[in-house]
């Protein structure tokens, strides 16, 4: 596995008429357990910055292989209780639902604890840019945390009706949006999974996305395997930048 992996990858470009631009990336998977699939069908995280950028996409006709929003981050984070959570989530219901026909995958992630649930008070800034301290940790009640976890994903698969969501759980903990143990980590993953998977028993869930796996996250190898083989994992998420 420590052989030099050559792949071309498609990327979407967002807010032009350019359907797809390629590139030739080197992946180095030396931390990687088992042998995954590089025939790898990319997708776009969807993050428009203005109206017209979010027309554009939603208008330019592609057909996405996947789409990846941070939508829960910002319900979690501009809220201060579980009720208006939701209340905030559903003022998005039409535009997650337009979302969802454009991609065979829309993914949604888990990530950013939000202060009303953290068990930290530190609000300085962390390694992560835009995120706190507090937003690195594991929640303050494990219990509630999976609570959570299970009424967004009801309200996004169950009442959106939005059957093609796919969720990941955390984003890019090897560089910094994750500060506590591995050990704290892994009861994340398990109760963030129980949670998705109370609310509907066929969602998909997976992840995490990281950056730098071979060389900057030291995790993987140490995993609990009873954990790995347990969960029916159907997302693996990385990003790398074309050399």
């Amino acid at each position: 596995m420590n052989k030099l992996l050559k792949i071309i990858i498609t990327t979407g470009i967002l807010g032009q008429n350019l359907a797809n631009g390629q590139s030739v990336l080197n992946i180095f998977p030396d931390s990687l357990v088992v042998p995954v699939n590089i025939n790898l069908t990319p997708g776009v995280f969807y993050v428009p910055k203005t109206s017209n950028a979010a027309s554009d996409f939603m208008g330019n006709g592609i057909q996405q292989n996947s789409i990846r929003t941070n939508v829960i981050e910002s319900v979690l984070n501009n809220t201060s209780n579980l009720s208006s959570c939701l209340s905030l989530l559903s003022t998005v219901q039409t535009d997650l639902q337009n979302l969802s026909l454009k991609c065979n995958k829309l993914i949604f992630i888990f990530e950013k604890m939000p202060a009303w649930l953290s068990s930290s008070s530190n609000g300085s800034p962390s390694s992560t840019p835009g995120w706190y301290v507090l937003n690195t940790k594991p929640p303050a009640n494990w219990n509630t945390w999976q609570t959570v976890v299970d009424s967004i994903t009801s309200k996004i698969v169950n009442q959106f009706g939005i059957s093609n969501a796919y969720f990941e759980i955390w984003n890019e903990p090897d560089l910094g949006s994750w500060t506590g143990t591995m050990n704290e980590y892994f009861t994340l993953y398990k109760r963030t999974y129980d949670g998705i998977k109370s609310a509907n028993p066929t969602t998909k869930a997976g992840g995490p996305a990281v950056n730098f796996w071979a060389t900057n996250i030291y995790w993987q190898p140490l995993m609990d395997i009873s954990l790995i083989r347990k969960l029916t994992l159907r997302l693996l998420d990385s990003y790398w930048t074309p050399q």
